[in-house]
């Protein structure tokens, strides 16, 4: 009996191991196998001089003669948010980042997890979470209403740790500053766009607001 309790201690210990070398692969991999992980994506700083030139871009597509669709870099949406998503996000973000792979955009930032209002959530693994730590979501974009857009979240992870799908919205919840707008999706991050703008569709790198013309 002693020797089965012993053989359960030793498999449970090397679960634990396993836990954690997955969670810190990005310090390890590196040293064994040489340079990190490649990646395709290319990030770009969110900034309001980005969410300037897009809403500068989008008021282009109000005029009577203007063109019917306009092509955005990932950060000048993202820069959108800053204007009119503030209170989406705590104060204590920094270095927000923002690309598109696939048909999702993504986000990143670092931010301080005393932001969050409780992380149960992540249940035991949070002890491996540090003050601060790069928070990544990504989802893919629509427009809710007439002015009105959001962004779908799908994925999320703080540091290393994966956010499950279903805990998604209420991790959105804990960071927002302000109530959610009414017909955005519980995993949704709202922002404002003029009221003229129809369709929003993001293929290749390229995302793309069009003009309602109907």
């Amino acid at each position: 009996m002693f020797g089965c309790l012993r053989r359960l201690g030793c498999l449970l210990i090397l679960a634990v191991i396993v836990v954690a070398a997955w969670l810190l692969r990005d310090r390890w991999e590196p040293a064994v196998f040489g340079g990190g992980r490649s990646s395709a994506a290319t990030w770009q700083p969110i900034t309001a001089v980005g969410g300037k030139r897009a809403s500068t871009v989008l008021e282009s597509l109000g005029r009577q003669a203007g063109p019917v669709f306009a092509n955005l870099t990932a950060a000048e949406v993202a820069g959108l948010f800053l204007a009119g998503g503030a209170g989406q996000f705590p104060s204590s973000v920094q270095g927000a980042e923002a690309t598109v792979v696939g048909d999702q955009v993504k986000l990143r930032a670092t931010l301080s997890l005393d932001d969050i209002k409780g992380l149960d959530l992540l249940g035991p693994f949070g002890d491996f979470l540090g003050k601060r730590e790069r928070f990544e979501l990504g989802g893919t974009l629509d427009i809710v209403s007439p002015g009105l857009a959001q962004l779908r979240v799908e994925s999320a992870q703080i540091g290393e740790l994966p956010i499950p799908k279903a805990a998604i919205p209420k991790l959105l919840a804990r960071l927002a500053r302000d109530a959610r707008p009414m017909g955005v999706a519980p995993n949704g991050i709202a922002f404002r766009v003029p009221a003229y703008i129809g369709d929003v569709r993001v293929s290749k790198g390229r995302i793309t607001l069009y003009k309602n013309v109907s």
